[in-house]
């Protein structure tokens, strides 16, 4: 069980702030973007049409859906937890930081592969539509749209566990200097340590 300390430096609204400045937020906030436009496009022409737009093939329209609002709830629940990740202090929590940058990669590597999977079945039957068959220019905008914005959620997804990697690594190292230069200034020693005076 982790006891979590908090930042005690740190007020509300900068935590906010500084999660959403990080690479990360701008991530959360574009997959929410991306994931809304997917399942929005799809469920709005499948009730102004009544019928899939894509070859007229359910399946597509369904895993579209799906994937788009899993994608959102997802994105969500994650936008949530970089508000603790910001607001914990390092130190104390470093354990429990890898833990949730590891879940958080752990989610997004399936949730990318759907989405992959998603694009790919959309983009075939999306080639495979008779255009002509919409007179209206705004049916295929939205399909265009389906299969462009669910080409984003991939590379989205892919560049989250791309991050959370990187700042795994980066943890890990900025850990393994402070370890270093705790053991560099023996106890009793009257230098002073690179995170303050000495207290000895």
């Amino acid at each position: 069980m982790f006891k979590l300390k908090f930042r005690p430096d740190t007020d509300r609204d900068a935590i906010v702030k500084e999660m959403l400045l990080h690479p990360l937020g701008y991530l959360r906030i574009l997959s929410i973007i991306c994931s809304s436009v997917v399942f929005g496009c799809v469920v709005d022409r499948l009730v102004y049409l009544n019928q899939c737009t894509f070859n007229n093939n359910g399946n597509c329209c369904k895993l579209a859906i799906a994937i788009g609002v899993i994608g959102f709830v997802i994105s969500l629940m994650f936008l949530v937890k970089d508000v603790l990740y910001h607001a914990v202090d390092f130190s104390e929590n470093f354990n429990f930081k890898i833990l949730m940058l590891l879940v958080d990669a752990a989610v997004h590597i399936p949730t990318g592969l759907l989405w992959f999977a998603s694009f790919s079945f959309s983009a075939d039957q999306w080639r495979k539509t008779d255009k002509n068959a919409y007179t209206a220019l705004s049916l295929v905008n939205y399909g265009n749209a389906v299969v462009a914005f669910s080409f984003f959620c991939v590379l989205l997804w892919l560049a989250n566990v791309v991050i959370n990697m990187i700042l795994m690594i980066r943890l890990m190292l900025k850990r393994g200097d402070r370890s270093r230069g705790y053991a560099s200034f023996p106890e009793g020693s009257d230098s002073v340590h690179p995170d303050g005076p000495s207290t000895s």
